[in-house]
């Protein structure tokens, strides 16, 4: 009797029966406001963490989590990004390491102009010293 009333409601929301509140996708909600699991809970929408998932939304009934109860509701509410996903992540995290390769560069950079100076100060002071000696005698 769940997995049927499951399927339904799966079908419901292939036919376009959800809304997407905003353009971020940690913010997307399903519209599901009128929708009771049939043990009489309203399903929450959670975000997968799992790593053949991630960042994928659902929901489900928050007494799919109790093991004493027999409440299995469950539905996916946006597409598998599968390998999308890594590869969009990967090319983010190219495109980081790049940025952060180049500023690295460029303090590596200012540090050695930094210690040109303190080697020049260093010796301006050395020949300072002697010249005071060379006066005073």
């Amino acid at each position: 009797m769940a997995t049927h009333w499951v399927t339904r409601w799966q079908r419901k929301l292939e036919m376009g029966d959800r809304s997407y509140g905003s353009s971020s996708s940690s913010s997307s909600t399903l519209n599901y406001k009128n929708v009771l699991c049939r043990c009489g809970e309203k399903p929450k929408i959670w975000t997968s963490t799992t790593r053949k998932n991630p960042g994928r939304h659902f929901i489900r009934c928050p007494n799919s989590l109790d093991t004493s109860k027999d409440c299995k509701f469950f539905v996916w509410v946006d597409e598998d990004l599968g390998l999308h996903w890594y590869k969009s992540k990967v090319n983010e995290l190219h495109k980081e390491n790049m940025i952060l390769s180049k500023k690295n560069m460029e303090l590596e950079k200012e540090n050695m102009n930094m210690l040109k100076k303190l080697m020049n100060f260093k010796l301006i002071d050395k020949k300072k010293k002697r010249l005071v000696y060379l006066w005073l005698g």
